[in-house]
């Protein structure tokens, strides 16, 4: 096996790598990139015989360059294999699936498909709220508003709905930055 810090290392640069592919629209190096990334991170785990969550963030970021292609199906699969990978670490909280299930949530979305999309943002909404609160901003805070369950909830054009003990509300759709309440 090669040195594991060696390929850590490498994978850590082809994540941003195509982080930054992503950030400037530029779907064949994202995927590039961040297929090399998880092809690093599924290797290292078979090597290992164990998930880590490079592994589960290899493949959400793979969704988000699949996404980013508008290749939604591939999105799909990817960021459910994510969330599944985060939920089998051995210091799992709810809360680190968060990201996978925004993604998923916005692949559904970009597809019309607006239940299945209300349906697992509404799951990540509840998660978070299980863990700290309505309206928390324990991990979000260093991430665009755009990308936390709310946001995406709120600008949802279904018909207001009412969840658990809550009442969602909408936005105008003249509106589609709004980032919540604060």
């Amino acid at each position: 096996m090669e040195d594991q810090g060696i390929l850590d290392l490498e994978s850590d640069i082809l994540y941003t790598l195509g982080a930054v592919a992503n950030e400037t629209n530029d779907p064949d190096a994202c995927i590039a990139h961040t297929k090399r990334f998880l092809d690093i991170r599924l290797k290292i785990a078979e090597q290992t015989c164990q998930v880590d969550e490079r592994l589960a963030r290899a493949h959400n970021q793979m969704g988000i360059a699949w996404i980013l292609a508008q290749e939604y199906d591939k999105a799909e699969e990817v960021l459910k294999a994510s969330s599944e990978k985060y939920e089998v670490l051995p210091n799992y909280t709810k809360d680190m699936k968060s990201l996978p299930l925004v993604n998923l949530g916005l692949a559904y979305w970009l597809q019309g498909k607006l239940e299945e999309a209300s349906d697992v943002l509404e799951l990540g909404l509840s998660d978070r709220e299980e863990l700290y609160g309505v309206m928390d901003n324990h991990s979000f805070r260093y991430v665009k508003r755009s990308r936390t369950p709310t946001w995406v909830l709120l600008n949802l054009p279904l018909t207001p709905r009412t969840t658990k003990n809550r009442q969602i509300p909408l936005r105008p759709r003249k509106c589609p930055l709004f980032p919540g309440p604060r």
